[in-house]
C-alpha cells in the first residue's frame, strides 16, 4: 500500500531518494542514523515505516548523498566470527 501522504516518505521513496536501492538502504539504515545522523523514522510507524519528508530532505541537503559515501565498516570481530577465524588457522 503507498503512502499518500506527501509529508512522510516511505522506504522506497527515502531510498531513491538517497540513491539506493531499498535492500542497500535497509541494510545501511543502523549506519546511517548512527554516524551519519540521518533522521529516525516516526516512532508511531511500524508498518511500513514512515520518514518525515522535510526532515530526510534536509538532511540530503546537510550530507549529500549517502550512496556517494563509503560502506559501513564491517562489524567488530568476535564471537563466532574469531572461533571460525581460529578453526581455519588449525
Amino acid at each position: 500500500m503507498a503512502n499518500r501522504n506527501p509529508d512522510f516518505l516511505d522506504a522506497f521513496t527515502v531510498a531513491f531518494l538517497l540513491g539506493l536501492s531499498v535492500k542497500q538502504f535497509r541494510a545501511r539504515r543502523a549506519w546511517l542514523e548512527e554516524v551519519m545522523d540521518f533522521p529516525l523514522p516516526l516512532p508511531t510507524s511500524l508498518r511500513p515505516r514512515l520518514w518525515r519528508a522535510d526532515q530526510v530532505r534536509a538532511w540530503t541537503a546537510r550530507q549529500g548523498l549517502p550512496g556517494t559515501a563509503p560502506p559501513p565498516p564491517p562489524p567488530t570481530p568476535g564471537g563466532n566470527v574469531v572461533m571460525l577465524a581460529e578453526a581455519r588457522r588449525a
